[in-house]
């Protein structure tokens, strides 16, 4: 047998790992991990993942501005705190 190396080794026992849990369990587990928090805001779990990926987005951009304007001040002053108070406002009506 090949030696594909460490990575695929620790990949591989991982994917067994979760293999195995997953069909003892009748997928429950999979239920548990992928669906129950959607589930809890009323969501199915591509509405959900969609709204997350643009939460970290929108925080990606804000921490952006942020180091740029660690080094020049003048630049980005209220746009992280105004990405922040969005993301706020986003979460609040959502929950």
């Amino acid at each position: 047998m090949m030696n594909r190396g460490l990575i695929w080794d620790i990949f591989d026992s991982y994917a067994a790992y979760y293999y195995a849990i997953f069909k003892n369990e009748g997928g429950v587990m999979f239920a548990r991990i992928f669906l129950a928090h959607p589930r809890a805001l009323n969501e199915e779990f591509f509405q959900h993942m969609l709204c997350a990926l643009g939460f970290a987005i929108a925080l990606l951009l804000a921490g952006s501005a942020v180091l740029v304007h660690a080094f020049i001040p003048c630049l980005f002053e209220k746009t992280a705190s105004n990405i922040i108070m969005k993301l706020h406002k986003r979460m609040t009506i959502r929950s």
